[in-house]
């Protein structure tokens, strides 16, 4: 239970400061656009295979996602928008009502249906053009 409320402390302060990026970029004072140029590519999937792996563009779509921007958000990682909603209601929901969600049958079969969705996503947009 220690470890489970540590990550959810975790959770809601990256939370946090996504929600202070974003007051940070409609108010000017935070550049994203410029963070994320000045990222180097952290993906060790890329990296080994050359290949996308399934979350990227995540990370571009976070940032359109705090500019205000769904449509950007949705064309960068359309996976984007419900993990946004996912994370929010996680830290949201009280612990026991999450842990019955989450482990109830319904729930199981939503969180293995949204990773056969990723995958079939990865596979259609991102992959097979890729090795075509």
């Amino acid at each position: 239970m220690a470890s489970e409320a540590a990550g959810r402390r975790r959770l809601g302060t990256g939370l946090l400061l996504f929600a202070l990026a974003c007051v940070g970029c409609a108010t000017g004072l935070f550049d994203a656009g410029r963070a994320i140029e000045a990222m180097p590519p952290l993906c060790l999937f890329h990296r080994l295979t050359g290949l996308d792996c399934p979350g990227c563009g995540m990370t571009r779509a976070f940032v359109c996602l705090m500019r205000g921007d769904l449509s950007g958000a949705w064309q960068m990682h359309p996976f984007s928008i419900p993990l946004l909603l996912a994370s929010i209601s996680a830290v949201l929901l009280p612990a026991p009502l999450r842990t019955r969600l989450v482990r109830s049958q319904p729930g199981v079969a939503l969180q293995r249906g949204a990773l056969a969705m990723l995958l079939i996503w990865w596979l259609q947009t991102k992959l097979l053009p890729q090795l075509s």
